[in-house]
């Protein structure tokens, strides 16, 4: 699968922004163009050329981005990154390819407004 590409005008630059496709909702597209939109996250140059990005690659720009967050965060406190990240980062590293798919959000309201529900192997949380 491939998302064309859009570039817009955003806070005084020109950026580029994925477009759905007809595969319905997809949070990977709603992340993907949050930080491209804030700069976070750029395009190569290949990719802006051809106006088109594979999932894998999208996947892959993501995923560096995260292992970049979690790198720089451990190099701010010279200290390794506790059990808890590296879990949300390899839970966030087998979600990723998933996210093309649409995410299924069952809320607990009877835990009040903090209760999540374990939909297909990735934690929902409010």
């Amino acid at each position: 699968m491939a998302y064309r590409l859009k570039q817009v005008e955003y806070s005084d630059r020109s950026c580029h922004i994925l477009l759905q496709n007809d595969n319905g909702p997809c949070p990977l597209i709603a992340a993907a163009n949050a930080l491209l939109l804030r700069g976070a996250v750029s395009l190569r140059p290949a990719i802006k050329r051809a106006n088109v990005i594979s999932t894998d690659d999208l996947v892959h720009l993501l995923a560096d981005w995260a292992l970049h967050r979690t790198t720089a965060s451990k190099s701010l406190d010279n200290s390794s990154p506790h059990d808890n990240q590296q879990y949300a980062v390899s839970e966030l590293m087998e979600s990723l390819p998933k996210l093309q798919y649409g995410l299924d959000v069952n809320p607990k309201f009877t835990s009040g407004p903090g209760g999540a529900e374990v939909r297909g192997g990735l934690l929902v949380s409010f």
